[in-house]
């Protein structure tokens, strides 16, 4: 039982932060749309500016985002057909992670610099 309320508030947590993410994306002009919020396929947010289209992964974690994290948006770029991939957390990267998102478009970034960070994506 304590572990069901513990992934209750994990999950409202994180469905919390991507509302936070679409958010501050729209405020910038950016067109947003959710996925499902099972099945996925590695993205929570479909996001496009300017011609240019983004599949965003929302990591609401206490601990860095490592390279699943990445592989993850690297899938659903593929997936959705989109330009680039991002993984927004406000917890950082391992720099394996880091490594692995620069030679795949992946933007890595944190939820307060999410819209200029995709901006700069092209």
């Amino acid at each position: 039982e304590r572990q069901l309320k513990r992934d209750i508030v994990r999950l409202a947590r994180g469905i919390e932060f991507e509302r936070k993410c679409a958010h501050l994306l729209a405020e910038k002009h950016f067109h947003v749309h959710d996925t499902p919020k099972t099945g996925d396929f590695g993205a929570d947010l479909i996001a496009e500016k300017d011609g240019i289209s983004f599949a965003i992964q929302c990591k609401d974690l206490n601990k860095p985002v490592g390279v699943k994290g990445i592989q993850e948006a690297i899938g659903a770029r593929r997936h959705y057909v989109v330009d680039f991939a991002c993984v927004c957390t406000d917890s950082g990267f391992t720099e394996a992670a880091l490594e692995l998102a620069a030679t795949n478009r992946v933007v890595t970034t944190s939820s307060s610099n999410l819209a200029e960070s995709l901006g700069r994506a092209n």
